[in-house]
């Protein structure tokens, strides 16, 4: 079976891969690419099988989810895809935000080059940076938008602080380990966002600034402390 796709910008680029969460087209992420392409990212969109300029089955039985991941997983390798930022579902404000947002700042200086890796790293004091797609998909779920006021509780490196202001929010993030709270606060200065950094324990809330439109939690908790 034959799967079209759309492979936009450079080819050594960082890939992002555009996946909706149900089988669809390239034509829905029509204009996202040119936004991805015009920050130095390769932008790749399948039509699924069944869609677009995709290749059909007679039969409404043969489409299955088993096949769908078969076709989706062949296509990957085919193209030998590796390290890729999936974009699936996230609309264009978060994807604007996040790829305004330089991570390679926010990263151990010899670990700039993998910047953009779609997995965690490491930021010292025991601590990581979230990989892309989770900061991303954090940002959508929490739905901000200009103006929200929004509690970041574990700023660590202030990545996800920074998408967030990105977004147009008023941003306060709260970090119980002294260092990444200083270093968190000069970096986002450095890139002119303006974020309130705090240290102190995310777990007791922020009551100066609440209520809060949204709060989103970087930090592992067996429950939801009730301060938040």
């Amino acid at each position: 079976l034959r799967m079209h796709f759309v492979d936009a910008g450079p080819a050594d680029a960082p890939v992002v891969l555009l996946l909706h969460g149900e089988p669809t087209w390239s034509y829905l992420y029509r204009k996202v690419i040119p936004v991805l392409v015009a920050a130095g990212l390769r932008a790749i969109a399948p039509d699924h099988i069944g869609f677009g300029r995709s290749d059909k089955l007679s039969e409404p039985s043969d489409y299955s989810y088993a096949r769908h991941i078969d076709w989706i997983s062949a296509f990957v390798a085919a193209l030998d895809l590796r390290d890729v930022l999936l974009g699936e579902g996230l609309s264009r404000r978060v994807v604007d935000a996040v790829i305004s947002v330089p991570r390679d700042r926010f990263v151990p200086r010899h670990q700039r080059f993998r910047a953009w890796e779609d997995h965690a790293m490491s930021i010292g004091h025991g601590q990581t940076i979230s990989q892309p797609t989770v900061v991303a998909v954090m940002t959508e779920a929490a739905a901000v938008g200009p103006g929200d006021r929004v509690l970041d509780v574990g700023t660590g490196s202030g990545y996800q602080a920074a998408v967030l202001a990105a977004c147009g929010a008023t941003v306060h993030s709260i970090e119980r380990i002294p260092a990444l709270a200083d270093d968190a606060r000069a970096r986002l200065a450095g890139l002119g966002l303006e974020v309130d950094v705090t240290c102190g324990d995310g777990a007791t809330g922020h009551a100066e600034h609440a209520p809060y439109d949204a709060i989103v939690v970087a930090a592992a908790t067996p429950t939801v402390p009730p301060a938040l």
